[in-house]
């Protein structure tokens, strides 16, 4: 807690944080040892309020390659108890949408296309963050049926289309032993698909789930 700092006060402490907690990290942590999330507060504003910015911003960060984050600069703030409806209305929807992007070779060739899921609310299809959405789904363990989703999802679209695509999985959902079981299942059920289906994995989620991996082949 720090008092009588202003927003450039912040941020300067924050990166501060940020360096002191970079010199710690290992190659085990590649997404960093810590990640800031960093709140204003005035007199009389209430604790659960205060924490509520501190944790959203805090979700964004440990998406964020910067690894600290200012409240005030989050685009959705809510509790979690919001952030629960919220995943049980787009896992009870099973609506996405995918925005794509070419992954290229070194000679320029288009590999395959990686795609990233989005979600929007029924009521008025305002898009959902997904910055702070697959942070949410991890943190509150919807990650898995989100997942299921998104993976069901791709597999609808890959029989639909000629290219190959991608997609990443959350860590929390390779550490399910039921969600690694539901992904086996369906790709023995899709076999005709995946060759054209590229799930990607960081060396740190191959080394640390390798025995739920092995059980995809």
């Amino acid at each position: 807690v720090q008092e009588d700092i202003g927003e450039p006060q912040a941020i300067e402490l924050a990166q501060q944080l940020n360096e002191s907690m970079g010199n710690l990290t290992t190659p085990d942590y590649r997404q960093g040892t810590a990640h800031i999330g960093v709140s204003h507060f005035t007199r009389g504003d209430k604790l659960a309020d205060v924490l509520e910015r501190a944790d959203s911003a805090l979700s964004v960060a440990s998406q964020s390659a910067a690894r600290w984050q200012l409240a005030d600069r989050v685009e959705w703030i809510q509790s979690n108890e919001l952030w629960r409806e919220q995943l049980d209305e787009v896992i009870h929807a099973g609506k996405v949408q995918f925005a794509c992007q070419s992954i290229k070779a070194e000679t320029g060739d288009t590999l395959y296309q990686e795609c990233f899921a989005r979600f929007y609310l029924q009521d008025d299809h305002q898009r959902i963050p997904t910055s702070q959405l697959i942070p949410a789904s991890e943190r509150l363990r919807f990650a898995p049926s989100l997942d299921k989703i998104i993976v069901t999802r791709l597999l609808d679209k890959l029989a639909t289309t000629s290219t190959r695509l991608g997609l990443n999985l959350s860590a929390y959902s390779l550490a399910d032993e039921a969600f690694c079981e539901w992904l086996t299942q369906q790709l023995k059920a899709h076999q005709h698909l995946c060759h054209r289906l590229v799930i990607e994995i960081s060396e740190s989620h191959l080394m640390q789930f390798n025995q739920q991996l092995l059980s995809l082949r």
